[in-house]
This record gives C-alpha cells, sequence and structure tokens, in this order.
C-alpha cells in the first residue's frame, strides 16, 4: 500500500480514541494564536483568544464579538464564537463556544455490510473573568464544561484554569495553569482531562511594530513542547505573523518537504471597527489547516 494512504489510514483511525475526546482544549481555533505558533499567551490586547490566555483581557474596556472557522484535516470542520467586554471597576467578561464536526461517518458489521451512519461531534463552552490587581499584573480565571459523542459513546467533562499575566516595559510574562478538570460522563476514550501548564513570554519593538513570542508548556499528551511566534504590524492595518510549532514535527514522514512541518503562516487587516485574520497550518502527511477569523468592535 502506498505510504502516504497508509499513514493517512492510520491517523483517521486513531482520531475518535486519542484526539476526540478532549481536542477543542488543546486545538488552536483562533487564526491569530496558530499564526504565532499555536499559543502566544503573552500576546495581549483582543488579538489574544480567549483560549489562549484570558488575563491579556484584562484591561480591555470596550466591547467585541468574533467568529472563526477552522478547516482541519481531513473532514474535521470546527467554528467557534466569541464575547467579551470590559466592565468599569470590575474587569473583563465573556464567553466563546466552540463546535466540533467530525463528518459523515459509517458503521458496518464484521461483513462489511454498512448499518448506519452517525457523525460525531465535540461542544465546549468557556467563560472567562479578568481583572488588573496592581499596575503591572493581570489575573484570569476560567470554567469550562464540554461535551463529546461519537456513535452511541459520550464524554463530558468540567475543567477551570487561572492566568497570570506581568508586564515590565516591553517585556510581558505569562504563566498559566489549565484544563484542571474532571469528568462527569465517560463513554469512551482511555485518557481523562489533562493539566496545562505554560509560561509565555513576549517582547515588544518600535512601540508594539514588531512583537517576538516564544512559549513552553507541558502536558501529558504533548509532554514538554514549545512555540514561538513573530508579528509584524506594518503600517497600523496589515498585520504579518508567522510561528513555529514544535509537536507539529510528529506530522512529518521523509520527503523533503518535512522541512516545513511545524510552521505557521499567517496575515491580517486590522481597523477600528474590524479585525480579519488567516492562517495557512501546513499539516503534510494529513492535508492542511486553514483558519479564518473575524473580530468586529461594537
Amino acid at each position: 500500500m502506498n505510504k502516504n494512504i497508509f499513514l493517512t489510514l492510520i491517523i483517521i483511525l486513531s482520531l475518535p480514541i486519542v484526539l476526540f475526546p478532549y481536542d477543542l482544549l488543546n486545538i488552536p481555533i483562533s487564526a491569530t494564536q496558530m499564526a504565532i505558533g499555536g499559543e502566544g499567551g503573552a500576546l495581549f490586547g483582543t488579538s489574544n483568544s480567549i483560549t489562549a490566555n484570558n488575563a491579556a483581557l484584562a484591561g480591555f474596556s470596550g466591547k467585541r464579538f468574533s467568529i472563526s472557522f477552522l478547516k482541519y484535516v481531513q473532514s474535521i470542520n470546527i467554528g467557534s464564537f466569541e464575547y467579551f467586554q470590559g466592565l468599569q471597576g470590575i474587569g473583563t467578561v465573556g464567553a466563546n463556544f466552540s463546535y466540533c464536526n467530525y463528518g459523515r461517518l459509517t458503521a458496518t458489521d464484521e461483513y462489511g455490510n454498512v448499518m448506519y451512519s452517525f457523525t460525531p461531534q465535540a461542544l465546549l463552552l468557556n467563560i472567562l473573568y479578568a481583572r488588573s490587581i496592581i499596575k503591572f499584573l493581570d489575573i484570569g480565571v476560567n470554567s469550562k464544561i464540554g461535551y463529546t459523542c461519537i456513535d452511541t459513546m459520550a464524554n463530558m467533562f468540567i475543567a477551570g484554569g487561572i492566568n497570570i499575566n506581568y508586564r515590565i516595559e516591553d517585556l510581558r510574562l505569562g504563566l498559566t495553569v489549565d484544563n484542571i478538570g474532571v469528568e462527569i460522563l465517560k463513554g469512551y476514550g482511555i485518557d481523562g482531562v489533562d493539566i496545562k501548564y505554560r509560561f509565555s513570554s513576549s517582547y515588544a519593538l518600535a512601540e508594539n511594530s514588531y512583537i517576538f513570542l516564544l512559549d513552553l508548556y507541558y502536558d501529558k499528551f504533548n509532554k514538554f513542547d514549545v512555540s514561538c511566534g513573530l508579528q509584524w504590524n506594518v503600517n497600523g492595518i496589515l498585520i504579518v505573523r508567522g510561528g513555529y510549532k514544535n509537536s507539529y514535527r510528529e506530522l512529518q514522514y521523509d520527503s523533503s518537504s518535512d522541512i516545513i512541518a511545524g510552521i505557521n503562516v499567517g496575515v491580517g487587516i486590522n481597523t477600528k471597527k474590524f479585525q480579519i485574520d488567516y492562517t495557512y497550518t501546513p499539516m503534510i502527511v494529513i492535508g492542511d489547516a486553514h483558519r479564518v477569523t473575524i473580530g468586529i468592535n461594537l
């Protein structure tokens, strides 16, 4: 069998068991977040997705709604809606809702006869609160509830996390302990909810025209991992981004295209009212991933 086809089949067959129960806790949906390496916890302001580090939104004073769409590997499509606003004297509150559709799958008996079709799905609701504690210190907390189902089996869990950001002039540091949770319903899968630890840093140059980012993180699935990125604000409207995620190197195979495994590139248009971002991620063996995020300041 062709090597590429064989690897693709292995990945498809393993997705429901390995990734499906809790993938919405770990897959970056926001185009901005993925463009800078998939983490970007120290990227402050509205460009920071709720799922990256909500403490970065502590100083936000307006209202913002955004929608993201991710065309992921094979037939996986993910959508996300989020809204947050600043409340004077209280902090920033918001919520994110994500939905994943794994496409139409067919169930067969031991003889290969088609019995019926079904659509695996996943839902995740993430509620946040962020506030500035002192001049240079922000803190954020979040709570999540998730539900996944495949055929007649279902999982449900609750989780939460805490985020801290510290600012020293042009240097920003972030610390996150996330996905602290338990299963309240387990119908399939072998692993439970896994705590994620992340250290984030960013350094800005030329009045934030250039922002360099580095994230170090650990969870049981990926072990120790690293991501890095660059955001270049070209003229106040056009934004160019690039990033690298080390764990994506595992999706490579023996060919000349291995060199691009783990690399992400993106572009954004930022105005006073709107922000539109696009990111491209070459996934090598299992296909490419395209992300689009549209944000509106209300």
